[in-house]
């Protein structure tokens, strides 16, 4: 099974650091949830389709 992982930025160095792994990586993910800061928006059906722009939306609070 694959799953996202949604990490903090601080924690990003560890995460991509090829030393680190397996059990470390679950401990991480566990220990370091970000759930609460998640915010969700509703969004239209629109959004699903190949020839929806965007151009109505406002822009990315937080690119990266």
């Amino acid at each position: 099974m694959r799953l996202p992982a949604i990490l903090d930025q601080s924690s990003y160095g560890e995460w991509l650091d090829t030393d680190f792994q397996g059990k470390d990586a679950k401990v991480m993910l566990i220990d370091r949830q970000i759930g609460d800061e998640l915010v969700f928006h509703r969004v239209g059906r629109e959004v699903n389709s190949p020839l929806y722009d965007g151009t109505d939306t406002k822009p990315l609070v937080n690119s990266l």
